[in-house]
């Protein structure tokens, strides 16, 4: 049974896509909706949290402070489950899983349209402050530059959603 995984930078549509494979009949998660696989790290006091609190900083020092982390245990269950999936999300450190995953597919977009989209979205409210979304603009390049580096197929996200997602499955 084959294991993908979909990242990029926020605001690529790495949640939209997971819908839509969902909506296609495919086993296909979004990390950021399953407690079982992620959770913030508060980088002050190590404190495990499910979601970050509303606070009153952002831009890097939000991103510095709470980091977020994928549970490996829920991670390797869900792995190892023995069906064909798909799970969606970006987390600190999670080039360590790529090795648990058959394809890792970079979602990438311009910084234009990603700051358009960021500033837009509603479904998500990371990047939606300017501070935020400056922060993401400027590690927009070195995300898909790691991509890169770590071998990910990368799909242009700039695409009509249901052409990414044909991209992707073409890849499968």
């Amino acid at each position: 049974m084959s294991k993908y995984f979909i990242t990029g930078n926020a605001g690529t549509g790495k949640s939209s896509v997971i819908r839509v494979l969902q909506e296609r009949g495919f086993t296909a998660y979004d990390i950021d909706e399953r407690p079982d696989l992620h959770a913030y790290i508060d980088t002050l006091d190590n404190t495990v949290l499910d979601r970050v609190p509303e606070i009153r900083i952002h831009g890097a020092k939000a991103f510095t402070r709470y980091a977020s982390v994928i549970k490996e245990t829920g991670l390797k269950e869900l792995i190892n489950a023995g069906q064909t999936i798909f799970l969606g999300g970006s987390s600190t450190m999670q080039e360590q899983f790529y090795p648990l995953f058959d394809t890792i597919f970079g979602l990438v977009l311009a910084k234009e349209p990603l700051g358009v989209r960021l500033a837009s979205r509603t479904n998500n409210p990371t990047g939606n402050n300017a501070a935020d979304r400056a922060y993401l603009l400027g590690i927009n390049d070195r995300v898909e530059a790691n991509l890169l580096k770590a071998g990910a197929v990368i799909i242009d996200a700039s695409q009509p959603l249901e052409k990414v997602v044909d991209e992707i499955l073409s890849h499968c």
